[in-house]
């Protein structure tokens, strides 16, 4: 059905199911676990998207957040949520370099309304420019998702090539939302802040209309600050 494959992992058997089986583009939004578990002639498998409930979301991000009590995070008390920080483009409509509860809200709602299970990123890890091979990478929800989203994990590759995986699920794929990034490796010296859970490093997983507004290719680089 799929002419000759030729697939180096699960994710690019999963890739290869979306594009070819559903015509969706290999970094798009559910996941197929039944063509992994038995052939594609029992169609994918339905993952439940988080129960978002994004008033609720936005009124305790920007309660959080917004240190200064003008109703708005700037890009200062972003710092104090780096995921949120990594994707405040998508969230930033009128671009002024803050954001508000109306705009994390309309976020928030287009995750409900899409109902997305997981999507499938794929993540090139890098410090100093190089590679991060071998790495324990854990994407921890940032404190007002958790219990809303689940934690993902990966390892990366030589190249410092990964695929997060959501916790308790079989196929790799990770939840819509924001993220503090954990970065354990035996080979390359990295700042010790970034292994904790308190990491500085953050990731976002968006939409992919989102990512394609800026033209944001299949593979998501996390460059590990000095």
């Amino acid at each position: 059905m799929f002419g000759k494959l030729d697939l180096s992992s699960p994710l690019d058997l999963v890739s290869r199911v979306l594009s070819e089986h559903s015509g969706r583009p290999r970094a798009g939004g559910l996941l197929v676990a039944a063509a992994l578990a038995g052939g594609c002639n029992r169609g994918p498998a339905r993952i439940e998207a988080p129960d978002w409930d994004p008033p609720a979301l936005a009124e305790q991000i920007v309660s959080e957040l917004d240190k200064g009590g003008d109703g708005q995070v700037n890009q200062q008390e972003l710092s104090a949520s780096p995921g949120l920080a990594s994707g405040v483009r998508y969230l930033d409509r009128d671009q002024n370099g803050e954001v508000t509860a109306a705009e994390i809200e309309a976020q928030f709602a287009k995750y409900r309304d899409r109902r997305v299970g997981l999507r499938a990123p794929t993540f090139r890890l890098t410090y100093k420019g190089r590679p991060v091979p071998d790495a324990e990478v854990t994407f921890l929800p940032e404190r007002y998702l958790e219990g809303v989203i689940e934690p993902a994990h990966g390892t990366t590759d030589v190249d410092g090539f990964f695929a997060p995986q959501t916790e308790g699920q079989d196929v790799p794929g990770a939840r819509l939302g924001y993220y503090r990034v954990q970065v354990k490796s035996p080979q390359v010296k990295i700042p010790a802040k970034y292994s904790t859970e308190e990491s500085p490093l953050g990731a976002n997983i968006s939409l992919v209309e989102d990512e394609s507004s800026y033209g944001v290719n299949s593979v998501s680089q996390l460059a590990i600050p000095d």
